[in-house]
């Protein structure tokens, strides 16, 4: 969330009226980044049953985690394996209400491998060699160190599991990773968009840096209380994925369980280019959720 983000940059400036002046865009500043998980309804509560509110759907309690991002063209640079392992070990496990399925996206730091994985930098060539021979990984006799390098990095890929992973399956929880390039399967990215949305129209000249923040955490309270329309926002993830599992006639298991996939970040050399990119997706975003915005919100102190 940028400090100078709007829901949309239209503007009513005519060319044509001598007098009116064309104010230049304020660069867009800071940027604030966040995360949380949501949860569907407690799917062990038989239909037509009352649920409480914590068998309702929401956000998952003390889940939702706001810093201010470092300056870097990506907000990707922003997280990194540490912060996002430590958030998700002592957030959001011991938050969950009962063994779950976790989903997310191929971001590297959500697969990123355990503390005593093999460092292949810091191996000798005798010491890959052996690690191949231990887990039955051909590899060429005449092999030099940058092609065992090779070798031994893409059989990491399916010999060690995310610490992500080891973490929620020690707790009796499942992670699935959904396919690259398919955020329509994440039901996240239409909270993430009326979020953004939410605080856009709060946009005034001269808004402080703070204040965006207090709109933000203003954003997430209002949102908490929308139970009904996260559920929507989840359900309408999974018709996403029915039709994606029927248009590309694939496995199921295939499509949830492949943890090979490579998180391939494609950004732009102009961090402002970038920031527009964002800033169009998430409002694009927004138009698929316009049934939610007719939802009522407690007005409750935060």
């Amino acid at each position: 969330m940028h400090h100078h983000y709007k829901r949309n940059d239209e503007s009513i400036y005519d060319p044509n009226d001598e007098q009116d002046l064309v104010v230049r865009e304020l660069h867009k500043g800071q940027r604030y980044c966040f995360a949380c998980a949501m949860q569907g309804e407690d799917p062990t509560i038989r239909s037509g049953v009352r649920r409480t509110e914590e068998q309702q759907a929401g956000i998952v309690p003390d889940s939702i985690w706001i810093f201010q991002g470092k300056n870097v063209k990506d907000y990707h640079g922003t997280f990194n394996n540490t912060t996002f392992l430590d958030w998700f070990t002592n957030k959001l496990l011991p938050n969950l209400r009962q063994p779950s399925l976790i989903i997310m996206d191929n971001a590297a730091y959500h697969k990123s491998p355990p503390i005593d994985a093999p460092k292949v930098k810091k191996m000798k060539v005798a010491e890959i060699k052996r690690y191949l021979d231990e887990h039955s990984v051909a590899f060429p006799a005449n092999a030099n160190r940058p092609q065992l390098e090779i070798i031994m990095n893409e059989a990491i890929k399916s010999l060690v599991r995310p610490a992500t992973v080891i973490a929620a399956e020690n707790l009796g929880h499942r992670v699935i990773f959904t396919p690259p390039y398919h955020s329509d399967l994440q039901p996240i990215e239409l909270l993430w968009a009326t979020l953004k949305g939410e605080v856009g129209r709060k946009y005034t000249s001269g808004i402080t840096f703070t204040q965006v923040y207090d709109n933000l955490v203003a954003a997430f309270h209002q949102i908490r209380h929308k139970s009904d329309m996260l559920q929507r926002m989840i359900e309408h993830a999974v018709k996403e994925c029915e039709k994606f599992l029927i248009d590309n006639e694939v496995n199921e298991d295939e499509v949830v369980e492949n943890h090979e996939e490579e998180h391939q970040n494609h950004s732009k050399s102009d961090s402002e280019s970038l920031s527009d990119i964002e800033d169009s997706s998430s409002i694009d975003a927004e138009s698929d959720i316009e049934s939610f915005e007719g939802d009522s919100c407690e007005e409750d102190e935060y």
